[in-house]
């Protein structure tokens, strides 16, 4: 039986692209993508930072030929600095998102109604992602390889009562174009839901939601190619992102 979780660490090791899961298994379930994410992510290096929801839209979703959301696992050697210049050996996706650190540890269900009590504080996010995939992508193939995860730039916090989460407007430059403006509230039904879809996600999968973690809860706008530029997003009441990339 082929250990899918070996050979995409020898990938990630080797900033290579992913084996095609679904190209060689297109019986692959839902169930089993994830418990291939699960092992693979446990052979990585560094500290579980968190996790990640993507396609968290239907146009998504449907290009990658899945009819729900997914979920990753973000790593403590994804944290890139603001105001400095981003190198990767691999292609990046640039998102603009928000990102929430929780105040206490959840181990049970929760709901859009109660999530936002068990939030700390809100941060500006910019997601570096990388499918990295080889052939044709496949939202099975996405979930096993870890959805994309790879890197993040974490903005200053600001706790809740400072600011409504479906109301962040997110413009996003490079250079002198104007990339995206959109609205938070425009990620699945509203920030509270596609949070409260995250956290259930990560439980139902065997994964520990601790006080501390980072939640990115999904793009605000479209991903764009990580081009050569200087890059700006501007959060409005979360201030501002403002990185290069070579």
């Amino acid at each position: 039986m082929t250990d899918w979780p070996q050979l995409f660490l020898h990938a990630h090791d080797n900033d290579t692209p992913y084996p095609n899961l679904t190209e060689q298994e297109p019986d692959v379930s839902l169930d089993q993508a994830y418990a291939i994410q699960s092992a693979f992510v446990a052979r990585l290096p560094g500290a579980v930072e968190g996790y990640k929801g993507a396609l968290t839209a239907a146009p998504a979703q449907a290009a990658m030929g899945i009819d729900a959301p997914v979920s990753g696992v973000l790593f403590d050697w994804g944290l890139r600095q603001a105001n400095t210049t981003i190198t990767s050996p691999r292609a990046l996706l640039l998102e603009t998102e928000l990102g929430y650190r929780l105040a206490d540890d959840i181990t049970d269900p929760v709901s859009a109604a109660n999530v936002l009590q068990h939030i700390a504080t809100c941060h500006p996010m910019i997601e570096l992602a990388s499918p990295n995939m080889e052939g044709i992508r496949s939202g099975f193939n996405l979930i096993a390889t870890n959805s994309a995860s790879y890197g993040f730039i974490e903005g200053l916090g600001a706790p809740l009562s400072a600011i409504d989460p479906d109301q962040i407007g997110a413009s996003f430059y490079r250079d002198t174009q104007i990339l995206h403006t959109a609205t938070s509230g425009s990620v699945m039904q509203g920030q509270a839901s596609a949070l409260a879809w995250l956290i259930n996600q990560v439980l139902h999968v065997g994964g520990e939601v601790k006080a501390g973690m980072l939640l990115m809860s999904g793009a605000i706008g479209r991903p764009h190619p990580g081009s050569p530029g200087d890059y700006r997003a501007d959060f409005g009441k979360l201030g501002t992102i403002e990185f290069a990339v070579e």
